[in-house]
């Protein structure tokens, strides 16, 4: 972790203007061609929700931009590891929140991955650790083809951890299309990056053999 000096810092002026803002965030959603990524897990018979998963934290670890985080109104801190923070069903239709570090080893973050979705599926809780912010929180609604999307948080002037989600499957002739939904701190990150992160997301889900 590198604390930034905000003075030097090259988003220094961007930043200060969003500061004072109520609500200084931005996002959007748009649809990802998942359909390599779905063949792959199909063969394979892994997960396609984990794979999801581990493909965005992968991509994200290249986006410079996803990797800043707000600490106090004069402190910006950078992070050289992202991990995963996602919702997992739980018992009686609730969920937990699960968090598995990231590691470049993707069998090993599967095998840990499901451990930890059965561990809160039985013991289901909303806090699963002390509050950290080198995560990116993570949600899937399987149920529904959305086109945009809201996320909840607490104090939005300083609540700088990038949200994804991402919803129900729709099959085209020969494509696969999911919505994928991100909203991000405007002080922190611009729309360049996020379509960065989503010409990025697809080039690895177009071929996931080479980090699956």
């Amino acid at each position: 972790m590198q604390k930034i000096n905000l003075k030097k810092w090259h988003r220094s002026t961007i930043y200060k203007f969003y500061q004072d803002q109520d609500f200084p965030h931005f996002g959007l959603c748009a649809d990802v061609d998942v359909t390599a990524l779905r063949k792959f897990t199909q063969q394979k018979g892994s997960s396609f929700f984990l794979s999801t998963l581990y493909c965005i934290a992968h991509t994200v670890q290249n986006i410079p931009e996803l990797k800043y985080r707000i600490r106090s109104r004069d402190e910006v801190v950078f992070h050289d590891r992202i991990h995963p923070s996602f919702t997992t069903p739980a018992q009686h239709q609730l969920f937990s929140f699960c968090t598995v570090e990231y590691t470049k080893d993707s069998v090993d973050f599967f095998q840990r991955g499901k451990q930890q979705i059965q561990n809160f599926k039985e013991n289901p809780a909303c806090l699963s650790e002390a509050p950290r912010d080198d995560v990116i929180y993570m949600t899937c609604l399987p149920w529904v083809k959305f086109t945009s999307f809201h996320f909840a948080m607490h104090q939005p002037k300083l609540d700088s951890i990038p949200r994804f989600a991402w919803g129900k499957l729709e099959h085209h002739s020969q494509k696969t299309l999911m919505p994928l939904a991100i909203q991000l701190h405007h002080g922190l990150a611009d729309g360049r990056h996020l379509g960065d992160f989503y010409q990025s997301f697809q080039d690895v889900i177009s071929e996931p053999g080479k980090i699956l």
